[in-house]
């Protein structure tokens, strides 16, 4: 699963095609990888298609690596809000969740939830 790339992989048009995913081996598959500048130098092979379960884990996993510096953003002065504001400024890859009203920067659940205040609350509870 590490080695999927998010970016690299485009939705299949009509929405689901059929398997088996590369990753998970489930039978219908939503996306299918792209036609890279890194790609088109390897040996030729059929693209690799995913289900959107593994893409899903892939776009989290690829999140989950994005820190903002401490005193950058203030957890505490962030709303979690209802409607859309687009995606993640920070990851540019989850839907944003949460803005800081002040900045306007707006973030996913997971990079809020990585944000320097709540990662040491997090290492705190795993200590005791």
């Amino acid at each position: 699963m590490s080695e999927i790339k998010p970016g690299d992989y485009i939705e299949i048009e009509k929405g689901f095609g059929p398997g088996p995913c590369d990753c998970c081996g489930y039978k219908w598959v939503n996306f299918q990888e792209r036609m890279t500048y890194d790609r088109m130098k390897e040996p030729p092979r059929m693209n690799r298609k995913i289900c959107k379960k593994c893409y899903e884990i892939a776009k989290r996993a690829e999140s989950s690596q994005f820190r903002v510096l401490p005193g950058v953003l203030n957890p505490g002065m962030m709303t979690r809000v209802s409607k859309d504001l687009g995606r993640c400024q920070v990851c540019d890859n989850q839907k944003a969740v949460w803005q800081d009203p002040e900045t306007k920067t707006a973030v996913c659940e997971i990079c809020y939830q990585n944000l320097p205040r709540h990662q040491e609350a997090a290492d705190a509870k795993a200590a005791d």
